[in-house]
């Protein structure tokens, strides 16, 4: 058996799995709040689209797939901004949550009865246009709060925090839904959780970490 690490004060020489002066840093903490609402919002939504395709408007589970792939071709895109425009650090994932909030609004004001997957492909795609500009710059951003000690306990957590969303997003949003039969209720209380991230967002670190010394 190893032997373990005593200090000289009698304790063990062991590390915490999340570093406590993580949560000395405002930037940080906010960064944690912008990924779990952030996050939540994104999970939210495309369950209850995709509920709402199936048992509101009675597509097939292929149709209502489908009817999806204009928000991953959007993502894709707003990924891409993303990478192209990172020199406007936290700008860009503002602009991301005031693109996606406006795309939910659009989705809550078209989702009525008969509605076809030509008519939901412009808000869904830009609902992914957003969310790819939230993505893209989040973790560089929220990094850039942290000393370099830190990077290893810092990046695990903002993994962490991003699962907890989900679902934690799936867990709320599709409550609300089931609970109201209502899917514009449900993508006002999305836009809501939007509008959060984007004003939790000014807190974040105005420019990116520009090193590669962390993964997520």
């Amino acid at each position: 058996m190893a032997d373990l690490d005593v200090r000289d004060d009698g304790r063990l020489g062991r590390d915490p799995l999340i570093a406590p002066s993580l949560f000395r840093k405002p930037a940080f903490v906010s960064g944690l709040a912008v990924g779990a609402i952030y996050f939540a919002a994104f999970g939210g939504v495309f369950l209850v689209i995709g509920l709402y395709t199936q048992l509101g408007l009675g597509f097939s589970p292929l149709k209502a797939a489908l009817t999806g792939v204009p928000s991953s071709i959007g993502m894709i895109a707003g990924m891409g901004v993303a990478q192209a425009t990172q020199k406007y650090g936290r700008k860009v994932l503002l602009a991301g949550a005031v693109v996606m909030g406006l795309a939910v609004l659009a989705l809550l004001v078209i989702a009525e009865p008969g509605v076809t997957p030509w008519q939901l492909a412009p808000a869904l795609a830009f609902v992914g246009l957003g969310s790819g500009l939230i993505m893209g710059p989040y973790f560089t951003i929220v990094m850039a709060a942290v000393d370099p000690q830190e990077t290893g306990s810092a990046s695990g957590t903002l993994t962490a925090i991003q699962q907890v969303g989900n679902a934690l997003g799936l867990a709320v949003l599709g409550t609300v839904y089931f609970g109201t039969n209502s899917v514009e209720t449900t993508l006002a209380v999305a836009a809501v959780m939007i509008a959060a991230t984007f004003l939790v967002g000014l807190m974040l670190p105005k420019q990116g970490r520009t090193d590669t010394e962390f993964v997520h």
